[in-house]
C-alpha cells in the first residue's frame, strides 16, 4: 500500500481501496499507520475544505526501502547525491515545468560519519514559476490537470491530476533511484532534526515564485 502512496494525498476512502477494508477497520488502520509514522495527515485544504488527506509519514519510504535494499558504500551515496543536485539544476532550467527546485537538504545518516548507508534523506522545497498559472487556485489545478492529461499517463487519481506539477518534479528527481528518500521541507521542522543544505536556487532565479511545500 505505501509503494502505492509515493506520490499525492489520499482521501481515507481511497486507502481503504488500497487496504481492501471497509467501516470502523479503516480508520483502526489509518490511526495505527499515523502513530507508527507511517502516514500523516495533511492540512485541510483551502479548495476542498476540511476534506482530510494523507499522505507518506517520516517513516514510510525508509521501511519501504528497508525491505529491499543492500546497503551501499559512502562513496556511492555522495554519487547518487551529486547526480540529484544535477537533475535539480535541470529541473529549474525547463520552462515548461512551472514548478522549480529552491532547496535540498540532507538529514539523517547521510549527514553523520557513518561508512555506509541504507538511504538518503533528502528533504525537498519546491516554488512555482512565474510562468505557471498566476490566478485562482482552481486556475491551477485546471492547469494541473490539462499537463496531467498532456502526458499521456493513465489511471491517475483526482488528486494526482491536480498535484501533477510537484509529482511530475518529484519524480524527475527521484528518477527512480531507490537509495533517495525524498522528502517535503516542512518534515524537517516538524521532526526537529540536524540538515545541511546540498542544493540551493540563486534567489533570483525565482523572483515573484510563490512557495509550494509547508513552511
Amino acid at each position: 500500500m505505501l509503494r502505492k502512496m509515493v506520490y499525492g494525498e489520499w482521501t481515507e476512502l481511497g486507502i481503504a481501496d488500497l487496504l481492501k477494508v471497509r467501516g470502523e477497520a479503516v480508520r483502526v488502520a489509518i490511526d495505527a499507520l499515523v502513530a507508527d509514522g507511517l502516514l500523516v495527515a495533511c492540512p485541510p485544504d483551502k479548495v476542498f475544505g476540511r476534506r482530510l488527506f494523507y499522505k507518506h509519514g517520516p517513516h514510510a519510504a525508509r521501511l519501504i526501502d528497508a525491505l529491499l535494499l543492500k546497503r551501499i558504500p559512502r562513496a556511492k551515496a555522495d554519487r547518487l547525491v551529486a547526480d540529484l543536485i544535477e537533475r535539480a539544476k535541470a529541473v529549474n532550467a525547463r520552462p515548461e515545468l512551472f514548478v522549480g527546485v529552491a532547496t535540498l537538504r540532507a538529514f539523517g545518516s547521510y549527514i553523520t560519519d557513518v561508512p555506509d548507508l541504507g538511504d538518503i534523506d533528502i528533504a525537498v522545497d519546491l516554488v512555482r514559476k512565474e510562468q505557471g498559472p498566476k490566478g485562482s487556485p482552481r486556475e491551477t489545478i485546471e492547469w494541473n490537470r490539462a499537463r496531467a492529461r498532456a502526458s499521456g499517463r493513465q489511471s491517475m487519481s483526482f488528486v494526482e491530476e491536480i498535484c501533477y506539477g510537484d509529482i511530475e518534479v518529484r519524480k524527475l528527481l527521484k528518477a527512480r533511484v531507490a537509495y533517495l528518500s525524498l522528502h517535503d521541507g516542512g518534515e524537517l521542522a516538524r521532526l526537529g532534526v540536524e540538515s545541511r543544505v546540498l542544493f540551493e536556487a540563486k534567489s533570483e532565479s525565482f523572483a515573484g515564485y510563490f512557495c509550494v511545500t509547508e513552511a
